[in-house]
């Protein structure tokens, strides 16, 4: 079995945007908090990746396994709080080309954990993040 890891690097993938991740990190290392710079999943053991390896080669680019991920950890929280937005989520739970099980818990629970640095960085909050200048 190999061990090559894929390596989802939320920096990587938001370096284009426009959403000031510079801004977050360098409020939490003023806070003294840890920045998670990526998440790895190990590839011989992630059905998710074998899964979307075993497709076209769409299916296992890092930003559409991050999609993916992404869009299976909203559905989760819809779940979560008795909600559903079958236009914004639906599907992801049912298996094919989205994590499952075990691996589905720890990728949300990164997710969940980026999600909270972005809250207590006040940029979500912030008007000027989101003007267009």
């Amino acid at each position: 079995m190999s061990t090559e890891q894929i390596k989802f690097s939320l920096f990587d993938y938001f370096s284009g945007s426009s959403v000031g991740i510079a801004e977050v990190v360098s409020t939490q290392l003023e806070k003294n908090r840890e920045v998670p710079k990526g998440f790895f999943i190990p590839t011989d053991f992630s059905s998710f990746f074998l899964d979307a390896k075993g497709r076209e080669p769409y299916w296992s680019r890092d930003h559409d396994l991050f999609a993916r991920a992404f869009e299976d950890w909203i559905e989760d929280e819809l779940v979560e709080r008795g909600m559903t937005n079958s236009y914004l989520v639906s599907g992801t739970r049912y298996g094919g080309p989205y994590p499952q099980s075990k691996e589905r818990e720890t990728i949300n629970e990164v997710f969940r954990a980026w999600w909270h640095i972005l809250l207590d960085s006040g940029i979500l909050q912030n008007e000027g993040t989101w003007k267009r200048g």
